[in-house]
């Protein structure tokens, strides 16, 4: 029998909380994925003091997982322009909470999970 197999991020976060599998090794694989698959968004909206992404549990966001915000140039510089930390997630969109006294950010700029 020959399946059709659909990669995705949240699929194997999925496979690596396998109850079959050790903890050891579910947390062993899940981090090398996190290291080599960031969680990358882009911001859509806001307000003071936080972000709306337009990623959510289907693109593998989590609460509690920090991403760094940055402008990107057109010549593939990054500005840093904020830090955040998820705080809600539904299936298409997360919120997050922008650490210290940051100022509202305009939709588009793009976020990156940190490390």
């Amino acid at each position: 029998m020959i399946e059709l197999i659909q990669f995705s991020f949240a699929g194997l976060v999925r496979f690596a909380s396998n109850k079959y599998l050790t903890t050891n090794a579910r947390q062993n694989i899940a981090a090398r994925l996190r290291k080599t698959f960031p969680l990358r968004a882009r911001v859509v909206g806001g307000g003071a003091g936080e972000v709306v992404l337009n990623v959510g549990t289907g693109e593998g966001a989590a609460v509690g997982q920090k991403l760094m915000i940055f402008r990107e140039s057109a010549g593939g510089q990054r500005e840093v322009v904020g830090e955040a930390e998820i705080s809600e997630v539904t299936d298409k969109q997360s919120r997050a909470k922008l650490s210290g006294d940051a100022r509202p950010l305009p939709a588009g700029l793009k976020a990156i999970e940190r490390s």
